[in-house]
């Protein structure tokens, strides 16, 4: 399911697997970021954010506008606050998601 071109599954090592992120590609504008998550072991050292910093760079490099992602802010107060600090914004539903409470959000690149 995260085969290239239209998808990717990226892993942070340390000595072992630490932590995982996908992106699919929604259309040929904009990559859907899935399944972040860093181990509990490895939380602190800055691997969510080297992970969310690569599929931001891997949709800049295919010519993206934005890349959207759902969450739950009220659970995942602390993933919203660093999706926020990349410049992620709320935005309107981008499709279907298992989540039953999503906040959608997106993050547009200067075209």
């Amino acid at each position: 399911a995260y085969a290239e071109p239209n998808a990717a599954f990226l892993g942070a090592v340390d000595s072992e697997l630490a932590g995982t992120i996908a992106v699919v590609s929604l259309d040929e504008t904009t990559d859907v970021l899935q399944r972040l998550y860093v181990r509990p072991a490895f939380r602190g050292a800055g691997l969510a954010r080297a992970l969310i910093g690569a599929v931001i760079e891997r949709a800049r490099e295919r010519g993206r506008a934005r890349v959207v992602l759902d969450t739950d802010s009220d659970r995942m107060a602390t993933a919203y606050r660093l999706y926020r600090s990349f410049g992620f914004d709320e935005c309107a539903p981008y499709g279907p998601v298992r989540s039953g409470c999503p906040t959608y959000m997106e993050l547009r690149f200067e075209q």
